[in-house]
């Protein structure tokens, strides 16, 4: 008998956080996971899963790419990927170029995970992260320096915010 429960593929390369991942997510889906890259768009393609929960930091091609990959084929761009990063402003705008619906970072809140696998879940509609676009100039101050930058679209998970400009590793402020 066929399940009616949702399929997420897990996929991490350190089996670890594979296992934990997983036990989060078992109570609300089914689970299959991949340790790598390849073996993860293998599995896309033959399994279709309704969810991907990816790990950007992977040995064998960058989880961007591997993220651009799924949701920039025909065959599985209906997918949303949850993309985990290290937190920094840099992988949260990767993966969300990369088309991630969600950008969640380490260490990993299993509140945050489960929260995050619901929405994606709990209906045959995605909810994911709404996008406003938007193309408005904005001041990025931080640690004694400052530039123009332009902000291009904002959602519930933050705003993007286009800039040349490598910022401090500290706390930024925008002005619009």
């Amino acid at each position: 008998m066929a399940s009616n429960r949702s399929l997420v593929l897990v996929v991490d390369d350190t089996a670890l956080f594979r296992e934990l991942e997983t036990l989060c997510i078992r109570p609300l889906a089914d689970v299959i996971t991949a340790s790598h890259a390849a073996e993860a768009l293998e599995m896309v393609r033959t399994h279709e899963p309704d969810l991907v929960v990816l790990d950007l930091s992977l040995p064998d091609l960058d989880g961007a790419l591997v993220c651009r990959e799924i949701t920039g084929a025909e065959r599985s761009a209906r997918i949303p990927v949850i993309a985990i990063g290290s937190g920094s402003s840099r992988d949260h705008a990767r993966a969300i170029e990369a088309g991630a619906a969600d950008v969640l970072a380490k260490p990993l809140s299993r509140d945050v995970l489960v929260r995050s696998v619901r929405r994606f879940t709990a209906s045959s509609t995605p909810l994911g992260l709404p996008r406003v676009g938007l193309e408005t100039p904005v001041r990025i101050a931080g640690a004694g320096q400052s530039r123009l930058a332009l902000a291009r679209n904002v959602s519930r998970g933050g705003i993007f915010v286009e800039s040349s400009w490598e910022p401090p590793d500290a706390d930024l402020h925008l002005s619009f």
